[in-house]
């Protein structure tokens, strides 16, 4: 009786239709796996988008347009193409007066929680301590998916929260006090009401602001002298005391606008008609002496809902507005007006998506 056995060419055959299928096989299964990657990378990103959005919203739907309302815009190259708007990443700041329900994080054990119904607020890219160089960077010198979206809430309090023995009065602190810190990142509450705030000595208040914007502002007749490594939010992720201040992770960056009715554009911009260049005309922001935008040239505006502040810009829109500044004039501002929009790039924690999404939300004004 004869045997029935394979031919070496049947076995190569089959062999080699063995091979297709774990090749068709793995690239399926690498496939899934990417897209089981890339579906978590976009749900992180949407949670933070979401966490933002929805702070920004409850926050100014309690908006008080007869208080103080500081912006910064600021921008820095990003890439290897400066000379172009996509080269640069936006870090602006914002800071104003809301009303609503308002509690402490419970930033020290042996303080009561404060609560309050009035409070500062302020939103910004910010440093990040970096624990080799036991130091706060800034965002500029922090990769774009590790950079720190932060708020900062101060409710403001009719005396001082009995047994906080680290309660820092603003109104008490020189330039050069190393307590400015504290304040701005540790502190949540402020005794002071939205009159007396507005009423500080002038170096005091420029002093403040300063810290709380992270530049250095003076007004007429007044020079802001308080040293860089106390401005601005300083954010340790791994310090359970500045976790109050930690609104999101992976902001690339974080842009504000407001809708400018009489050029029927959002302001600022860093290119006006779009072209991809940004020249003296078609910038909002200040070029430095060699052409280009410069994160050490910021814009703003300081709006104290008085009748009195300044607006600082570039481009067209530099002698657009000299005031009033107050409630009746608040959608003639340029950088304010009916609505503000928010943009910002966010990142996921693993680097699955390399240039981020960029999102943007509008917050209406009106009332």
């Amino acid at each position: 009786m004869k045997k029935k056995a394979f031919t070496l060419i049947e076995l190569m055959v089959a062999i080699g239709l063995l091979a297709i299928v774990m090749v068709m096989a793995g690239a399926i299964f690498r496939a899934a796996i990417d897209a089981y990657r890339m579906a978590k990378a976009n749900g992180e990103v949407i949670r933070n988008y979401r966490t933002i959005v929805n702070q920004l919203d409850r926050d100014l739907q309690g908006l008080r347009k007869e208080g103080e309302i500081l912006v910064i815009w600021g921008a820095y190259p990003d890439a290897n193409v400066p000379d172009t708007e996509a080269g640069y990443a936006r870090c602006d700041r914002i800071m104003f007066f809301a009303a609503g329900d308002f509690q402490s994080s419970g930033y020290d054990p042996n303080v009561p929680d404060v609560h309050g119904n009035l409070a500062r607020i302020s939103y910004a890219l910010a440093k990040r301590y970096d624990p080799v160089g036991r130091a706060y960077r800034d965002p500029a010198t922090t990769p774009p998916r590790r950079r720190i979206l932060a708020r900062t809430q101060h409710i403001l309090v009719v005396e001082p929260i009995e047994n906080d023995k680290g309660y820092v009065d603003p109104n008490q602190l020189t330039s050069n006090d190393p307590r400015w810190f504290r304040w701005h990142n540790r502190q949540q509450y402020d005794v002071t009401t939205l009159l007396g705030w507005k009423r500080m000595l002038a170096q005091g208040h420029d002093d403040a602001l300063s810290v709380i914007a992270d530049v250095s502002i003076g007004e007429p007749g007044t020079t802001s002298q308080v040293p860089p490594d106390r401005r601005g939010a300083q954010v340790d992720p791994c310090d359970p005391n500045a976790l109050h201040m930690l609104l999101s992770e992976g902001v690339g960056q974080f842009a504000v606008q407001g809708w400018y009715d009489p050029a029927g554009r959002w302001v600022p911009q860093l290119d006006i008609n779009g072209n991809g260049k940004m020249q003296q005309d078609d910038t909002d922001f200040l070029p430095s002496k060699d052409g280009l935008v410069r994160y050490s040239s910021p814009l703003g505006l300081l709006y104290r809902g008085n009748g009195e502040g300044w607006v600082v810009l570039g481009g067209p829109l530099k002698d657009a507005y000299q005031g009033p500044f107050d409630p009746d004039h608040f959608t003639q501002i340029p950088g304010l007006g009916r609505a503000l929009k928010f943009t910002f790039t966010l990142y996921d924690s693993k680097g699955i998506l390399p240039k981020g999404r960029t999102f943007t939300h509008i917050v209406d004004l009106d009332d």
